[in-house]
């Protein structure tokens, strides 16, 4: 189904960062043409916000007719 596409992709997307860690929390309100997910950067990496509107302009590219909400988590791993 199309939400599995959405997410699919958005893996993909996220696969070009090595500075993301994990993508989850993935949800997708088709009605509202909403989706949200969280990601967890490296915390030793710069340019978080750059990071998080790359991965935006890459997905909604792939799939314009959603808007793109991120959570980005804290990497408090060592």
């Amino acid at each position: 189904g199309r939400v599995t596409n959405v997410k699919k992709d958005l893996l993909a997307v996220i696969r070009k960062y090595p500075q993301v860690i994990q993508m989850h929390g993935f949800f997708l309100d088709s009605e509202k043409h909403i989706v949200t997910f969280d990601i967890i950067i490296d915390f030793k990496s710069e340019n978080h916000p750059q990071t998080i509107e790359q991965i935006k302009r890459d997905i909604k590219e792939l799939h314009p007719e959603f808007d793109y909400y991120v959570i980005e988590d804290l990497d408090i791993s060592d």
